[in-house]
């Protein structure tokens, strides 16, 4: 074959005038070199080299050369053996040629020394290579020739101790950070052909891996990684595949890069979201950043996530954080489930034998700190926001305890709690009002006369605010100003004593607007944050679910963020046992306006006895809309303790209704079912509203008294005071119904309980009823008192 290119490129078949018919017989040579390796082809390689170089010399055309060139190179790789004497004068020579020829044969070069055998060969073409390089990264139209150069030169250096000497006595590292700092810019390498990118590629793998100590001390570290960053998320896939293979190495011989790499890479996906978010709002080009000028897809920047956090984890477990994070970053995840790059991660993790479940568990308090701080849901980038709180739900469905624990001293830790709590109506106020305007202006209205200047004119129309004579004064005035105005200069307006006062009050009141603004994200990306977090692991939150509720309930009525607690609310109480949690959003709204709203407002939405029957009326209401989903839990048995709790203030607000309602019968039901003595149940609650309805509706006294007596069980020694509350009801079946039940308390019924005022007075108090409701206890109420 290659004889028969030889002749045909001797005119064999007629001579070749068109330059395109000489490149595609070269090309033939070029893609002979690509097959199998043996030895017969590899000694053919240098007579191909000759025959090249030769014809290379015949040839005027520059396309032609160019062809020529890159097939000397691809045989040149191939052997050793092919790398004469002639063949290096012929690049020495070439290197001299001017721009595009010159740039053919370092390409050439550069291809040549892939083989490294053929390195030292080519160590005699050191100082123009040299020479190159200060002129390429002294010039910025030369910058590629330098990049090739370089490359070159580092290969070279990296084998030859002299050729190290003469790198340093030229002062080469020196002259290029003094020139370009980053060695190849990102803006600049986005330009850079698919050959060009592969050359940037080797060049950072041989000074990463061969010249580390001195690069590092040399050029800025964060831009090489950058550089990186960029190639293995570039468009090309040859590129990528390329970038990816030379990483690997770089990572292996140097892993203290990888945690920075891992750091570059969460830095670049904050800028491919801001360029999203730029994209989305404006058409134009101008404000994107140097750092991204492609768009990488979500499976580009998966695959780059994979690379990067398998060798960061191998190298540093400390970067666990740093890989949960940015495997849940909205530009990683795309438009698939909020754990799916995760749980990718996760078997790849697993296939290299990662303990990675042990990685984090063995770290949860660092790993809640960094996802809660300033890096994660304290960013100023939404998309950080998000990606901390995506990160936090994951962990909260691996490790539950630990993780929600030190979310609570988080919690329970935040300053912005605490400075909330402390906000006046007057700061209030002033957050509710706009920008530019004082909150003792709002709402301020200062009438003005018009009933002169609404007058009907001489054409028959209404002028409001002005009339013929203000038109007059205007032209007047404007007219003066013409005559003096030209030659005197403008003098400032001086600012009143009370404009003065007015600005500096509203600094003021922007300072203020500023500190509330502070709090509200803070505790909304919290709400947000506690709400995600118990929704991705349902059955741990719901035996959470008195704390966290007791940490939004009170944000409900927040003027701040009462509607992000709203949706955190939403959130918990889908958390509740099923079938019940199908109620979630009406129990969340009951919730809320328990509240927020005023007594007479809950009693609207509570149906009366005598409303119609539910079924003739168009829709049920809130409230009996609960109780239906309460009753339908209940079929099977009573509820979960939490769930119950949850719920608890919901049956508690119809039963403190001065009246009887439809919906008595039901929640007594439904509360009788919940008095199960060793439960943590809200107890006294229960039975002060047990109270109140035996002193509403008398004719519940048979299954109250019962239910007073079993909720009684379960009182601890330091809840019978507030269990004697009934005692100072004003009806009497009510308080004989709270002496009946303290015969039923362990610590009444033991005769051990602990001296204490309000359980004296309370039982001097029922010895000395009017009605004498004692006497039937009698004999027990004496000897307690006795004991006193």
């Amino acid at each position: 074959m290659f004889n028969a290119v030889k002749a045909v490129i001797g005119g064999s078949e007629g001579r070749l005038a068109y330059p395109y018919q000489r490149i595609g017989m070269v090309n033939a040579l070029q893609e002979l070199s690509n097959a199998p390796e043996g030895k017969y082809l590899n000694s053919l390689s240098s007579s191909i080299c000759v025959f090249l170089l030769s014809y290379y010399k015949d040839d005027g055309n520059e396309e032609v050369k160019l062809a020529i060139l890159l097939a000397v190179a691809s045989w040149a790789a191939r052997s050793a053996d092919a790398v004469q004497p002639d063949v290096v004068s012929f690049i020495a020579s070439g290197l001299k040629e001017k721009e595009t020829l010159r740039r053919g044969h370092l390409r050439c070069l550069r291809v040549i020394c892939r083989n490294d055998a053929n390195v030292l060969q080519v160590s005699s073409l050191l100082g123009p290579l040299v020479q190159l390089v200060k002129t390429g990264f002294s010039k910025a139209v030369q910058r590629l020739d330098g990049v090739y150069a370089l490359l070159v030169v580092g290969k070279i250096a990296a084998v030859d101790m002299r050729a190290e000497e003469t790198v340093t006595k030229e002062k080469i590292w020196s002259l290029i950070s003094q020139n370009e700092p980053s060695l190849v810019p990102v803006s600049l390498a986005s330009k850079f052909s698919t050959e060009d990118c592969v050359a940037c590629i080797d060049l950072l793998e041989v000074l990463l891996v061969g010249h580390f100590d001195r690069v590092v001390a040399t050029f800025s570290v964060r831009s090489l990684l950058q550089l990186i960053i960029f190639l293995i998320c570039h468009p090309n896939w040859d590129i990528r595949r390329i970038a990816c293979n030379a990483t690997r190495k770089i990572i292996t011989a140097a892993p203290q890069l990888s945690e920075d790499l891992l750091i570059e890479f969460s830095n670049f996906l904050s800028l491919v979201g801001e360029r999203l978010c730029s994209s989305k709002t404006s058409d134009t080009e101008n404000s994107l950043d140097p750092q991204v000028p492609f768009l990488p897809s979500v499976e580009v920047l998966v695959k780059a996530l994979v690379l990067i956090s398998s060798t960061a984890l191998a190298a540093a477990p400390s970067t666990s954080m740093r890989i949960i994070f940015c495997s849940h970053h909205p530009c990683v995840v795309g438009t698939a489930k909020r754990d799916t790059v995760w749980r990718r991660l996760f078997k790849c993790f697993q296939a290299l034998g990662f303990d990675i479940i042990g990685i984090l568990s063995a770290d949860v308090g660092n790993l809640c700190k960094g996802l809660l701080g300033p890096m994660g849901l304290m960013s100023a980038n939404p998309l950080e926001c998000q990606a901390a709180i995506s990160s936090l739900s994951t962990l909260m469905s691996i490790t539950p305890r630990d993780t929600y624990i030190e979310f609570e001293k988080h919690l329970q830790n935040l300053p912005e709690r605490y400075s909330h709590d402390m906000l006046s109506k007057n700061d209030i106020l002033v957050f509710r009002t706009p920008e530019g305007m004082l909150s003792s202006e709002q709402g301020v209205y200062v009438a003005e006369s018009i009933a002169a200047k609404n007058t009907k004119q001489a054409k028959g129309r209404f002028r409001t605010y002005e009339d013929q004579n203000d038109m007059d004064h205007n032209r007047e005035a404007a007219v003066g100003k013409k005559d003096v105005g030209k030659s005197a200069k403008k003098v400032d307006k001086v600012k009143t004593g009370k404009e003065e006062a007015r600005e500096l009050l509203l600094r003021e009141e922007a300072s203020i607007r500023e500190k509330i603004q502070e709090i509200q994200k803070t505790l909304s990306l919290m709400l947000r944050a506690l709400g995600e977090m118990a929704i991705s692991n349902p059955v741990f939150a719901h035996s959470q679910l008195p704390s966290l509720v007791g940490f939004v309930n009170p944000l409900l009525r927040s003027p701040v963020v009462s509607e992000v607690a709203y949706e955190t609310m939403v959130k918990l109480t889908t958390c509740s046992a099923p079938p019940l949690c199908n109620w979630a959003l009406d129990i969340a709204t009951a919730l809320r306006l328990i509240v927020t709203e005023e007594d007479n407002v809950l009693l609207d939405l509570i149906p009366s006895v005598g409303d119609e029957v539910a079924n003739e009326r168009p829709s049920l209401g809130l409230f009996e809309r609960i109780v239906n989903g309460l009753s339908a839990s209940c079929k099977s048995g009573p509820l979960p303790v939490d769930s119950f709790t949850l719920v608890f203030p919901i049956i508690e607000r119809i039963l403190l209704v001065s009246k009887k309602t439809g919906l008595h019968e039901d929640v007594l039901r439904i509360l009788y079912l919940h008095m199960d003595p060793l439960l943590p149940l809200p107890r006294l609650r229960m039975i002060s509203v047990l109270y109140h309805v035996l002193g509403v509706i008398p004719a519940y006294q048979a299954s109250i008294g019962p239910a007073l007596n079993e909720l009684s069980l379960g009182l601890k020694p330091d809840e019978v005071a507030p269990a004697l509350y009934g005692v100072y009801a004003k009806d009497v079946h009510v308080r004989m119904a709270c002496l009946n039940a303290i015969k039923c308390i362990p610590a009444v019924a033991s005769r051990s309980l602990p001296e204490n005022v309000d359980v004296a007075t309370s039982i001097w108090i029922a010895l000395h009823d009017p009605e004498k409701v004692w006497v039937s206890n009698h004999f027990f109420l004496k000897i307690e008192w006795i004991k006193r």
